[in-house]
């Protein structure tokens, strides 16, 4: 069994002073931290393959690789129209 010590806001010692602002500001105006949301969606047998490579190899699970490689084709600015 691991004891900690917290302070009494309940925000973890393990913070830095900048992460506890953040945290305290959050909590002081209502702002929840954003939930993943769950999708489904079809996808060809080969990109499933390759996301199920990159998955084992990372040791990571498939919805996490999925999700990074949706954030990364994202932050490139493509509209879908300019995928085709």
């Amino acid at each position: 069994m691991v004891d900690l010590d917290l302070p009494a806001d309940g925000i973890g010692s393990s913070l830095r002073s900048g992460e506890v602002s953040r945290v305290k500001k959050r909590k002081r105006f209502g702002m929840a931290m954003r939930k993943p949301k769950k999708i489904s969606v079809t996808i060809p047998q080969s990109l499933y393959e390759l996301l199920l490579v990159q998955s084992e190899m990372q040791g990571r699970s498939l919805s996490s690789v999925a999700s990074y490689w949706l954030q990364v084709q994202a932050s490139r600015g493509e509209s879908i129209s300019d995928l085709d």
